[in-house]
């Protein structure tokens, strides 16, 4: 849980910054075209995988013994 909502923080806030950036990057002559499908197709990406790269690593220490990973350096 905490992985997929810290993901879906991360995703917003690239969303926002793709927005922010967009009129800069039109200042300059670069053609940018934002929609809303890519937007969402960001987002779903992006807490996709934050939950997995966050899912993996926690559910191989859940197979440990707490004492040995403690230990093991």
């Amino acid at each position: 849980m905490e992985a997929s909502c810290t993901s879906m923080v991360g995703a917003v806030l690239g969303v926002m910054l793709a927005l922010g950036i967009t009129p800069v990057l039109e200042h300059f002559g670069v053609r940018v075209e934002l929609s809303a499908y890519g937007a969402v197709l960001s987002l779903v990406f992006g807490v996709l995988t934050g939950t997995l790269f966050g899912f993996y690593p926690a559910y191989q220490a859940s197979n440990l013994i707490p004492v040995v990973a403690l230990n093991h350096e």
